[in-house]
């Protein structure tokens, strides 16, 4: 079985977006390799730990591993609630599709 993709499409389909991100990163915060969220409070808000938090969710503004999987798990609930109207169950067939991929080796 040959190859996916012609030999460098990728990386000239990746040249237009990189060199976007770029030049917009140059225009808002005069560097091309800094992000505008990193002007948010001095760049304090990238990563975990006291003072992470852009505002108290948890009544302080630390941000730990363990919140941070609280609030993945209450987005996916509320983004399928959003979605499919019903909060969860809505991922059931999904989990059973992953299911049946994994018995089939080919394909994952």
């Amino acid at each position: 079985m040959g190859p996916l993709l012609p030999h460098g499409a990728l990386e000239e389909g990746e040249f237009l977006p990189v060199a976007g991100l770029l030049a917009t990163n140059h225009y808002y915060t005069g560097s091309p390799f800094r992000m505008p969220y990193q002007l948010a409070r001095a760049g304090r808000l990238l990563g975990f730990g006291e003072d992470k938090a852009w505002f108290p969710v948890y009544g302080d503004y630390d941000h730990t591993v363990w919140r941070a999987i609280k609030n993945m798990a209450h987005q996916v609930a509320v983004g399928t609630v959003s979605i499919f109207g019903w909060p969860l169950l809505s991922l059931l067939p999904m989990a059973f599709s992953l299911a049946e991929l994994r018995r089939d080796r080919r394909v994952i």
